[in-house]
């Protein structure tokens, strides 16, 4: 099969390369899935780069964020299996495990979320468990209630963008925080958002402004860059949640802001079973629209060019790298 796989050499450092690797064949309580696609993720991006190595066994198929069909299971499953549409709950997918980067890939059973059969397109259903499911609980987290206000960083990302449909269904004020002008213009446009600030803006004095010197409810950080911004931003006893980025920035936090204004810091971290049935019942009604930024064919070229226009911060969404997409695209 077709795969791209991260390897280490002393010549090159850590590259994507593409290779042919023998079929996967199903432990007793696995499957075999058909990869439809597989999302790029921050995560994967630093891995690629060498910021995230703990837990990471190289070479390595990359990919965690995966949709797919059954093809084949474990002596201990039953064949009428095969055919099934699902998406996967990751474990050590793409750290100890190869991943969806590739056109098969092994999966536990217990990692398998079934979709209904009829669901079309099957590619943009990778994006249910991360970054979908993922946000919801980290709008969960933030114990919102209609009218309150939600400020998100990384608000044309994965999750900050999905979040911000997840609050404003709920009647939440979402106001976006963003990296550059295409992306403002793209957010503007978006029905989610209340209103939507460059970073180098001075928002915090403006939100003060907008909600009458009550302040933000509640913030969602994805970037790590504005920790102490959003802080700032938040009214008394307000909850910042930190949610999807996991690199090895440090970022300045007054104790004295948090204790004297009472504020909240929580860690959000992937999603349960209930409010992962409770986001495919809400993309099935078109309540959430997964946000894809472009499918791209499975080749190191591909893979190189999702983590290049990541770390430009270029990304609106998710980049997809799916086996069935043609390799013109």
């Amino acid at each position: 099969m077709k795969a791209v796989i991260l390897q280490f050499s002393e010549k090159e450092g850590l590259s994507l390369n593409d290779i042919s690797l023998d079929d996967p064949k199903p432990e007793v309580e696995e499957v075999i899935l058909q990869v439809s696609a597989c999302g790029f993720s921050y995560h994967d991006a630093l891995i690629i780069n060498g910021t995230l190595n703990r837990g990471v066994s190289l070479p390595r198929v990359l990919g965690h964020e995966i949709s797919g069909v059954i093809v084949d299971v474990g002596s201990k499953l039953s064949k009428k299996l095969i055919g099934s549409k699902v998406v996967v709950i990751p474990k050590d997918l793409g750290h100890r495990q190869n991943g969806g980067f590739a056109e098969f890939t092994s999966v536990p059973f217990s990692s398998l979320v079934f979709l209904p059969p009829d669901y079309d397109p099957i590619e943009k259903a990778c994006l249910l468990f991360s970054p979908i499911s993922v946000a919801a609980k980290a709008v969960k987290t933030c114990q919102l209630v209609k009218d309150n206000w939600l400020i998100i960083s990384g608000a044309s990302g994965g999750l900050g963008i999905h979040a911000a449909q997840i609050a404003a269904a709920k009647g939440v004020k979402v106001i976006g925080i963003t990296s550059s002008e295409k992306k403002l213009k793209f957010l503007q446009k978006m029905p989610w958002f209340f209103a939507v600030f460059m970073e180098t803006e001075p928002y915090e004095e403006i939100l003060f402004a907008m909600t009458d010197d009550h302040g933000i409810d509640a913030a969602i950080e994805t970037t790590s860059m504005s920790i102490e911004r959003l802080l700032n931003t938040l009214t008394p006893k307000g909850r910042l949640v930190l949610s999807g980025q996991i690199s090895s920035s440090k970022s300045p936090i007054v104790p004295a802001e948090v204790i004297f204004r009472e504020l909240q810091i929580i860690g959000s971290l992937g999603a349960s079973l209930p409010e992962i049935d409770e986001c495919l019942n809400a993309i099935k009604k078109g309540a959430i629209e997964p946000i894809v930024d472009r499918i791209s064919p499975l080749t190191a070229h591909s893979l190189d060019t999702a983590f290049t226009r990541m770390t430009n911060r270029e990304v609106v969404g998710r980049i997809l790298i799916s086996p069935l997409a043609p390799s013109s695209v």
